[in-house]
């Protein structure tokens, strides 16, 4: 009866001491995978992984006497392998990821050039741009004096903040994919920032070397990636961002409104001076395909803008609409009367930019006194700037 006694006891220990070391791997694990969640590279989980299982294996018997009991020992274990990895990741999880952009994807802001020269359309003179109401004079004209002498540049951001990031994964073909911020400043769009699930309030900061002035943004929103070994379409397969916020310096904030194709899609906001821009998701489209993927994603994101201050006077080009033509409204409303049409391409100065009826797309619209009302911001391409003397 001893005998089996001491048999049980040492079976009942090896079975508690196996149980510790598998909870424990556990444990590490998901600090592991907390931290690459998180963005943080790999060889800062690993730092903290190991230093977790350090914790969980040799504090517990350092502070406990050496004639203990085994059993004694493992149950102070346990309680390290859980309590530490708890609260480990409870401080993981109010710490949002930090990637600085890799010094090859940081280019210097070019010295601004003129890009197109401003037609000087003469009021009164008929202009195959301008199309007159029934009795009435033309008034979508570009003033004379318009010298364009500031063109609109990329805006180069020199940090991204993420509110997480997707383990990485492998492709079709077995070649590994990783999902890391800076991946939307790279210019390609089958490389993407993923995070995992519905993505809603998931986010992605940029931070700019300094102050400078944005006029547009633009945004894939989704993995705009066929995957080359077996063909599968990464944009259907994952979700994509429908609805976002650009949120701005001193809490300004524009709603962004996307298609679900796998395009840039540029939106002109407000020209705001900013050393900062959060893109902030706010709703996504389900994956349409099988196999799918309950990841959102973003491919890339660019910004458009003067590389200081902003201009006095923004000079836009109006965009092909569906019926051919831009109208120029008196107030900043579909139901509000027509002052005048602009063919696709015409340019025109605007000087602010206020909140008018929602329409798809947003609510900005232009005040251009050269078109003599306003113009619903979507239908507007920045192209440049005029500063004071």
């Amino acid at each position: 009866m001893k005998a089996l006694n001491i048999r049980f006891g040492i079976f009942s220990n090896l079975f508690a001491l196996w149980l510790y070391l598998f909870c424990l791997s556990v444990a590490s694990a998901f600090v592991y995978a907390s931290l690459r969640f998180q963005g943080y590279p790999d060889s800062v989980a690993y730092i903290v992984t190991a230093f977790v299982a350090a914790i969980g294996v040799f504090l517990p018997y350092s502070m406990i006497k050496d004639d203990s009991p085994l059993s004694f020992r493992l149950l102070v274990s346990f309680i390290f392998v859980i309590i530490v990895p708890v609260i480990l990741n409870v401080v993981i999880s109010f710490l949002p990821s930090y990637t600085r952009v890799p010094n090859y994807l940081v280019t210097r802001t070019a010295t601004p050039t003129i890009v197109a020269d401003v037609p000087t359309i003469t009021p009164g003179i008929s202009d195959p741009s301008v199309t007159v109401l029934p009795g009435g004079t033309p008034t979508a004209t570009v003033s004379p004096s318009l010298d364009l002498t500031t063109a609109i540049v990329s805006l180069n951001p020199r940090t991204i903040r993420a509110s997480g990031v997707a383990p990485p994964g492998v492709d079709a073909a077995g070649n590994p994919v990783t999902y890391e911020p800076f991946n939307v400043l790279d210019g390609r769009f089958e490389t993407a920032w993923r995070v995992q699930g519905d993505g809603e309030e998931a986010f992605l900061a940029f931070r700019f070397p300094s102050p400078v002035c944005i006029a547009q943004v633009g945004v894939v929103p989704g993995y705009a990636k066929t995957d080359s070994y077996d063909g599968t379409d990464r944009f259907l397969q994952n979700r994509r961002v429908e609805q976002a916020w650009l949120q701005l310096a001193d809490g300004i904030s524009f709603p962004l409104v996307f298609a679900d194709i796998p395009e840039m899609q540029y939106k002109v906001i407000s020209p705001t001076h900013s050393v900062s821009a959060t893109l902030l998701v706010e709703r996504t489209i389900l994956p349409s395909i099988v196999d799918e993927r309950n990841y959102t994603a973003i491919s890339e994101v660019s910004f458009e803008g003067f590389s200081d201050a902003c201009p006095s006077v923004f000079v836009y080009r109006a965009v092909e609409p569906y019926d051919g033509f831009v109208v120029v409204r008196a107030e900043t409303t579909m139901a509000s009367a027509e002052v005048a049409r602009l063919a696709s391409g015409t340019q025109v100065a605007c000087e602010r930019f206020v909140r008018g009826q929602f329409l798809e797309g947003g609510d900005l619209w232009a005040y251009c006194p050269d078109a003599g009302g306003y113009i619903f911001a979507p239908l507007l391409k920045p192209v440049g700037g005029i500063f004071p003397d």
